[in-house]
């Protein structure tokens, strides 16, 4: 009888006090957060308590977190383009390397491991970086051990909603024509036009109408995706001089060689039209649209 009570009582302090690989499947514990309930945040600086211990008794064979988060899903601005949909913490990409030693810490060797910590506490807040948008992002922790047993876990982040601010829509003003009626063409005139963008300038182009700046290849200038220019690169830099348009809020343009340059191709003809059209996109998703035309009168150039 008191042989079968000792057994009876190991076997209650094995149960109770210590794991058993054969038994015991992986498991994921939040010692803040217990119920893995959705927790907020707002900016790059909060401070997010996200350290999960994984027990795996038999041994971790793989371990992959899926990633339900539109801004790091579409690979924007953290990874320079990569799309993260998950994280093989057992075998990471090479793109990810980084994102695994921010989670593990440096030379940690997952396979095969019986604990492990996972600190999602820096990654998360970066995607206040990414998104102002009011939206959840979902990190899911499947983990399979050496005996075939798997668990599965989400840890939900809300990214709470920042109001964008309100900018006063762009303006532009023509240095000496108020009204922007048509001018004409002159030797030595002066053209500058100055653009005003509160919210900064997104895209900025002049569409150009007129045969003879056409016919030379002349027929549009982008002033922020530059490489859309080619061989017109040195008229869009005499133009804007030194001025930097990736911070610029108001921008001005100085059309004064370009403009009096048709008096002298040789397909000029008289009376004729020559529109430059602005448009301009600032970063708040408001755009302006702006004619200027100049007219030639006289003769055909010789």
């Amino acid at each position: 009888m008191m042989a079968v009570s000792a057994i009876l009582s190991f076997s209650s302090c094995q149960d109770k006090g210590t794991t058993d690989p054969e038994r015991d499947g992986p498991s994921v514990e939040w010692a803040s957060n217990p119920e893995f309930k959705t927790l907020d945040f707002v900016g790059v600086d909060d401070e997010l308590d996200v350290n999960l211990k994984i027990n795996a008794p038999a041994g971790i064979k793989s371990f992959v977190v899926g990633i339900d988060s539109k801004p790091l899903n579409n690979g924007e601005g953290l990874l320079g383009g990569f799309k993260l949909t998950e994280l093989d913490l057992v075998n990471p990409a090479e793109e990810t390397a980084f994102i695994v030693t921010m989670i593990l810490g440096e030379d940690k060797t997952v396979a095969g491991a019986t604990e492990i910590s996972l600190d999602l506490s820096t990654l998360v807040p970066l995607i206040a970086d990414l998104t102002d948008e009011d939206s959840n992002h979902s990190f899911t922790l499947n983990i399979t051990d050496n005996n075939g047993k798997s668990v599965e876990k989400t840890c939900t982040f809300h990214r709470v909603g920042v109001e964008a601010p309100e900018y006063a829509a762009p303006t532009m003003t023509w240095e000496g024509n108020a009204e922007f009626a048509p001018v004409e063409i002159e030797q030595g005139m002066t053209v500058k036009f100055t653009v005003n963008a509160p919210a900064g300038i997104e895209s900025l182009v002049v569409d150009i109408d007129s045969d003879a700046l056409n016919s030379m290849g002349i027929t549009s200038l982008d002033f922020v995706d530059t490489e859309n220019n080619g061989a017109l690169s040195s008229i869009v830099s005499g133009i804007l001089g030194d001025q930097d348009i990736t911070t610029a809020t108001e921008l001005s343009l100085d059309l004064s060689s370009l403009v009096p340059m048709i008096l002298g191709l040789p397909t000029l003809t008289p009376d004729s039209d020559h529109v430059f059209t602005v448009k301009l996109t600032d970063k708040a998703g408001q755009t302006l649209e702006q004619a200027c035309t100049f007219h030639h009168t006289g003769e055909t150039a010789e």
